[in-house]
């Protein structure tokens, strides 16, 4: 009688677990359980506590564009494993989330859009421009896709682009785009080095163009960092090479392509530094002229250029941001009428402007980035999330 009324229990049971389980995973949500906080004067980010793995907040990054009026956002945030697959080794899924926020830091999007997530880590990029907001990320079988978004319209992508060859596109090192990556008119180009540096442009209906190679040293190097920013005037190309080798000495370019004739020209920019383990290449605008900043060691470079068919190149040093053998990248970012270079020292961070000097910093915590659109400039802070640049 035991035996039969535990057989007739086994489905029962099985149904229970069954049933359980269903309910326990419903618990979790798929990542996008995020929301947006204003706090007095910064907006701050709080992940998803419900996801299928523990957020690590500390760990958190953002991207910075400008669009349309708005300020973008794009958080790129890893979750990790903590179950009994986690025991001696790390396991973590990243997901990309955008928010829009108004100039003000008074309206913005409550529950950040859901773009990507994947398991480890990936490499990511972030553009703004008149048309809208430009998301790029590379994918597990090796493509570059660009979702491009209306700033005011944040929640669905309204185009894709893709680049089949992730391989072939630089690193940008330690510039403030993952990727070299530019979009103008809205085609998305990459700087790329394949038998050479050069670019490739990827058009609205999907067609891929090569571009011309540059031409760096000659000699047998690595590309350390490099940036692409692409305008009205032309295409134009920054990067560091640190010559392979013991001894090897690091140089940096800067190329200006013609739109119409296709045209190369490149300049070696003659900066000096104290250490070629930490190099790094940001283009930027200050106000309609593009400016190439430059670190070498502890050394930050501004370089004005005057672009065009004949390139002349001034390159002005700002600011000594420390004195080790490995220093940390710097942050740069240019207004209309100034360019900054943040960077930190036990005592806190500094601001160094090439209009005014260095100044110290009234942020508290830890300034991961900056980013300024005409006069305004605004930072993504490690205690206070999106605040102005103080």
């Amino acid at each position: 009688m035991i035996l039969k009324t535990n057989e007739y229990l086994k489905p029962t049971i099985s149904l229970l677990i069954a049933v359980l389980l269903v309910f326990v995973s419903c618990l979790h949500s798929s990542y996008e359980n995020v929301r947006l906080i204003k706090q007095a004067d910064s907006v701050f980010f709080y992940p998803d506590q419900n996801a299928p793995r523990e957020p690590m907040p500390l760990n958190i990054s953002a991207l910075l564009a400008h669009s349309g009026g708005r300020w973008g956002v794009l958080y790129y945030v890893p979750y990790r494993e903590t179950g009994l697959s986690a025991i001696n080794r790390t396991i973590i899924t990243c997901a990309l989330y955008m928010a829009v926020i108004d100039e003000d830091l008074n309206r913005f999007t409550e529950k950040p859009a859901l773009v990507y997530r994947e398991e480890g880590n990936y490499t990511v990029d972030f553009a703004g421009t008149d048309e809208g907001l430009y998301v790029s990320y590379v994918t597990r079988d090796n493509r570059i896709v660009c979702l491009e978004y209306e700033a005011a319209c944040p929640e669905r992508a309204k185009h894709k682009y893709e680049i089949s060859d992730a391989g072939g596109v630089v690193s940008a090192g330690g510039s403030y785009s993952a990727m070299p990556l530019a979009v103008y008119r809205k085609e998305l180009y990459a700087l790329a080095v394949k038998n050479g540096l050069g670019i490739i442009r990827i058009a609205r209906d999907g067609s891929r163009t090569d571009l011309p190679l540059f031409h760096g040293s000659g000699k047998k190097s690595v590309i350390k960092s490099a940036d692409l920013l692409v305008d009205e005037s032309g295409i134009h190309a920054g990067w560091a090479e640190m010559e392979q080798g013991k001894g090897g000495t690091a140089s940096f370019f800067y190329s200006f392509c013609d739109h119409q004739t296709k045209k190369i020209d490149t300049r070696q920019i003659p900066v000096k530094g104290d250490s070629p383990h930490t190099l790094n290449v940001v283009l930027v605008k200050m106000n309609s002229r593009v400016v190439m900043m430059v670190q070498y060691g502890n050394e930050m470079w501004m370089v004005k250029s005057t672009g065009g068919p004949s390139i002349k190149a001034h390159a002005e040093k700002l600011s000594v941001i420390g004195t080790g053998k490995y220093p940390p990248v710097a942050g740069c970012a240019c207004s209309d009428d100034e360019c900054l270079v943040i960077f930190h020292k036990v005592d806190g961070a500094y601001i160094y402007s090439s209009r005014s000097g260095l100044k110290r910093s009234t942020s508290p915590g830890y300034i991961k980035r900056t980013y300024c659109h005409g006069a305004k400039c605004i930072q993504f802070n490690s205690e206070k999330g999106i605040v102005p640049l103080e």
